[in-house]
């Protein structure tokens, strides 16, 4: 089995009681009332979706649903390339932001029994697939998938 095979069985093997989850945050100018703030998270089954602008506040009650196998393998893949380095995290000791447009993506998953978290950081606004493909499946025509489509 690949690393990225295994990677990916791994993550699918996590417990459902810790959340695997990638939080999108997109600047598309430098006001802070302009950001766009995305979550999803796979937890106990489910899926609960998130979408904010700005300093809103996140609903009550997020969007939850059993995710469909396809919605559960694009989450993963996006991990998995996040995990194995496929799209590589930064050091968020050291790492600044860069000038607007960029999109941030802080993440956790489950994997061997343990947590591994990160930080990826991108300037523009053109996300790598896995992270496109997830936001256009996962929160088709929100304010994510408006914010980096074409």
């Amino acid at each position: 089995m690949g690393s990225r095979a295994a990677t990916a069985a791994l993550l699918l093997l996590s417990t459902p009681a810790c959340a695997n989850s990638i939080t999108f945050e997109i600047w598309p100018v430098a006001d802070p009332d302009q950001v766009i703030s995305c979550v999803i998270r796979l937890q106990r089954g489910q899926i609960a979706a998130v979408e904010v602008k700005g300093l809103g506040m996140p609903p009550r009650n997020p969007a939850r649903w059993f995710p469909a196998m396809a919605e559960r393998d694009l989450l993963f893949a996006a991990l998995t390339g996040l995990v194995d380095q496929t799209i590589p995290s930064v050091n968020p000791t050291g790492s600044r932001l860069p000038p607007p447009p960029f999109v941030t993506a802080t993440w956790m998953a489950e994997v061997k029994g343990g947590l591994m978290t990160g930080l990826y950081i991108q300037q523009g606004l053109d996300l790598p697939a896995p992270f496109d493909h997830l936001i256009a499946a996962l929160l088709p025509g929100g304010m994510c998938d408006r914010a980096i489509g074409p």
